[in-house]
C-alpha cells in the first residue's frame, strides 16, 4: 500500500493529468469554433435536470472552499426544450467553475428565468417545435470582481484579468473565450456586470425551441 507521501504525489499527478486533459479539450473546442467546424445539435432535453446536474458538479469544488452554491430556477421553465444540451452544459459549467475559482468566501448562485420577449434574429426553430422560449441564465458570485477597463479582455483567449490573477488562481484563460463563442454560435447574448470587491454577474440569454408537445 502507498504511504502518505506517496499518496500525495499520486494525487498531484492525477490532478495535473486532469488539468492537462481539460486544457487539450479547451484548445480543441476553441480551434473547431474558430475554424467554423463546431456543429450544434438540436435535441430535446429537460432543462431542470440539466441545471441540477451542472450545479451538482460545481458544488463539489465549491464545498472544498466552504462556498454556498445555489440554484434558483423559475417554476415556469418549460419541462422540455430543444437545443444542444452538451454545449449548454459546457457554457454553464465554465461560468460556474470560473465563479467558484475566483470566489474565496461567500456564495455562487445560478439563476434561471424565462423572459417574455424573445430577442431579434433568434436561432431557427426545428420543424417539430411550435414555439420558442427565451431563457436568462445568471451566474452571480461574491468573488474578487473585475475592473471595468479589463472586462472586455477577459473574453479573449488565454487572457485573465491580469498576470497576478493567473499566478494566484491558475487556469488557462480559455473558459470565458469558449463561453463567448458558444453563446454566439447558439444565437444568444453574453453580458458581464462586475467591479473589484463586489463580485461578478455573467448573464447569458438564449432562445431555444420548445417541442410541440410541451409548448
Amino acid at each position: 500500500p502507498l504511504e502518505g507521501r506517496q499518496r500525495e504525489f499520486v494525487g498531484h499527478i492525477g490532478a495535473a493529468g486532469e488539468q492537462l486533459l481539460a486544457l487539450v479539450n479547451d484548445v480543441l473546442d476553441l480551434s473547431k469554433i474558430e475554424a467554423g467546424e463546431m456543429t450544434l445539435e438540436q435535441l430535446p432535453f429537460a432543462p431542470q435536470a440539466l441545471l441540477e446536474e451542472v450545479v451538482a458538479q460545481a458544488r463539489v469544488h465549491a464545498a472544498h472552499k466552504g462556498l454556498a452554491l445555489n440554484l434558483a430556477a423559475a417554476p415556469d421553465l418549460p419541462p422540455r426544450l430543444c437545443g444542444d444540451p452538451v454545449r449548454l452544459k459546457q457554457v454553464l459549467s465554465n461560468l460556474l467553475g470560473n465563479a467558484v475559482k475566483f470566489t474565496q468566501t461567500g456564495h455562487v448562485t445560478l439563476r434561471v428565468q424565462r423572459l417574455d420577449d424573445p430577442p431579434q434574429d433568434p436561432a431557427p426553430v426545428p420543424d417539430a417545435a411550435s414555439e420558442r422560449a427565451t431563457l436568462c441564465f445568471e451566474v452571480e458570485d461574491s468573488g474578487i470582481g473585475i475592473a471595468p477597463e479589463v472586462q472586455a479582455r477577459v473574453f479573449e483567449a488565454f487572457t485573465q484579468a491580469d498576470s497576478s490573477t493567473t499566478r494566484r488562481f491558475g487556469g488557462t484563460g480559455l473558459g470565458l473565450s469558449i463561453v463567448r463563442r458558444l453563446v454566439a454560435l447558439m444565437g444568444g447574448t453574453l453580458a458581464l456586470d462586475s467591479a473589484p470587491g463586489r463580485g461578478s454577474t455573467f448573464t447569458v440569454t438564449l432562445t431555444l425551441a420548445v417541442p410541440a408537445a410541451y409548448g
